[in-house]
């Protein structure tokens, strides 16, 4: 085992509070820090005690960050793999044009370039574990439900969106909903929103509709004249604890809200934007990846063993990363033979801790971990194995 270090992403989104305190560092951070990266990426490699970065030793299948956002996520979806390679493949070419082309048209082009969808090729299915209370929109809902809480907006300009979402197909009915949403002027979406907020005012609380209500007073703080603020209306809302899962697909939309959890995700940084952000949004690449089919309950239940770690897994659909979590007892020492039933004992792993201090181990040497703090485990590391006071996420292919 080797302590590898994180990299930091200061987004405007991110908290000043939480991964500083899970770090026991001092509060409020000089940055928002919304993200804390630990990989072999491009983007940001995990550094190595030797000053190096983990991609050039070896190139992971997964990214594990952890997620921290005081403020709402863009609305976004991402790729499958052939989706990936394609638009990869594609903006690569046009990089690869840009300097050859002159004056102004070419500046443009390459300022057009510099706001790349794809940097890299691979597929982006990920998965979520709440480490606090966590408020997420993964997913869309049934268009009917969905309908039902556009027209308690009491907005006489969005009744088309009603009429739309009642339509008898569902992916039909959603696909012409997004659409055209998207396409809506921002001056008059400010209008839009405007009266929704006065009908959500005179709802009250307590009603079947006030969580999709509580949704757009979120929303219209942070983009009050932004037509995603409707569309997140159209998906699956869930708040999970401390310790439940979400698992979002490729090509699904989502978008989250609050809250600070474990994200492990296949190893790609390929978004797609259609609103709710000052990023760059792309909405007809958007529109070309999102599967416009209901999710349903995006929640996965971790499944548990009777080992001394208490270890737990949450199953996926994915052949990019598994995910174990074993829970530490002092005095105890574990030889994690539950997680090893899960993992490639030959495959590179990391190992982040997010509770207590605890000690990893396995062929070629051990990592000492607080809150906050990973190692990495190579091929030949072997058998790994774990003791202290805490709490600790394996992640391997």
């Amino acid at each position: 085992m080797r302590a590898i270090g994180g990299v930091f992403r200061n987004y405007d989104w991110g908290s000043r509070e939480a991964i500083a305190r899970l770090q026991g560092r001092l509060v409020p951070s000089e940055e928002p820090e919304a993200e804390l990266w630990f990989g072999s990426h491009p983007t940001a490699p995990s550094p190595l005690p030797d000053g190096r970065g983990l991609d050039e030793e070896h190139q992971l299948p997964f990214l594990v960050k952890i997620l921290a956002a005081a403020q709402p996520l863009s609305l976004q979806a991402h790729p499958d793999a052939e989706r990936a390679r394609e638009g990869f493949d594609r903006e690569s070419e046009l990089t690869a044009s840009a300097p050859v082309i002159a004056g102004v048209a070419g500046a443009a082009l390459a300022q057009e370039l510099s706001r790349r969808n794809y940097v890299d090729p691979n597929p982006k299915p990920e998965m979520l574990v709440a480490l606090t209370e966590f408020s997420a929109l993964c997913g869309f809902r049934k268009p009917a439900l969905a309908a039902q809480a556009i027209a308690s907006l009491q907005v006489p300009q969005l009744t088309w969106l009603v009429e739309e979402l009642n339509g008898p197909v569902a992916e039909e009915a959603l696909a012409s909903a997004v659409t055209q949403l998207l396409d809506l002027d921002r001056s008059d979406c400010a209008v839009y929103i405007e009266q929704a907020l006065k009908a959500v005012e005179h709802a009250g609380d307590g009603h079947m509709f006030a969580d999709a209500h509580a949704v757009l007073r979120q929303l219209s703080q942070y983009y009050p004249d932004d037509p995603g603020v409707f569309v997140a209306l159209l998906l699956e809302h869930v708040v999970l604890q401390p310790g439940e899962g979400l698992f979002m697909p490729t090509g699904h939309m989502h978008a989250y809200l609050s809250g600070m959890g474990v994200e492990i995700m296949a190893a790609s940084d390929n978004v797609l934007r259609g609103g709710l952000t000052n990023k760059h949004v792309d909405v007809p690449e958007l529109l070309r990846v999102v599967k416009f089919t209901p999710i349903g309950d995006p929640r996965r239940a971790p499944s548990g063993s009777n080992s001394s770690a208490s270890v737990r897994h949450w199953p996926v659909e994915t052949d990019e990363f598994r995910v174990v979590q074993a829970r530490l007892h002092s005095g105890e020492r574990d030889q994690t033979t539950g997680v090893e039933e899960s993992f490639s004992p030959t495959g590179p792993r990391i190992v982040l801790c997010v509770k207590g201090q605890v000690t990893v181990s396995d062929a070629e040497g051990s990592a000492q971990l607080s809150p906050g703090q990973a190692a990495f485990s190579g091929p030949a590391g072997g058998t790994i194995t774990a003791f202290g006071d805490g709490e600790v996420f394996l992640i391997s292919q």
